[in-house]
């Protein structure tokens, strides 16, 4: 979300790795879900026509959708430790399915065999 509201919060490292077009980026189904319901609970002011026109904007800035299946569901509900927030534990199984580089929240500690990018929370 950081990205596509021009958040102040990511990082330059961040952003660089983002614009470069030698990297494959991707976005969770989670963090298309959070955007939402924080529009519909008017929590996010700033998100403008992005919750109707997420997809258009992602496509635009490179962005390949990640999706979000039965069996992550179901590791992010049995998914131990404190994390209450429904999309933060879907990020995170997520993050540690997906063999990649990825920017990881606070929250969660990336695997060895990956590349931790910048930090960033939804």
């Amino acid at each position: 979300m950081w990205w596509l509201f021009d958040d102040p919060k990511l990082s330059e490292a961040a952003r660089r790795a983002i614009t470069n077009p030698d990297h494959r980026l991707w976005v969770s189904a989670a963090s298309a879900w959070e955007i939402a319901t924080k529009a519909r609970l008017c929590k996010l002011p700033e998100a403008g026509d992005v919750p109707v026109r997420l997809e258009y904007y992602l496509r635009k800035a490179r962005f390949s959708e990640l999706a979000a299946t039965i069996n992550h569901g179901l590791r992010a509900g049995a998914l131990p430790g404190p994390h209450r927030d429904p999309f933060d534990r879907m990020l995170i199984v997520r993050g540690r399915l997906q063999p990649a580089r990825r920017a990881l929240g606070p929250w969660c500690k990336p695997p060895a065999s990956s590349r931790l990018l910048f930090q960033s929370a939804v």
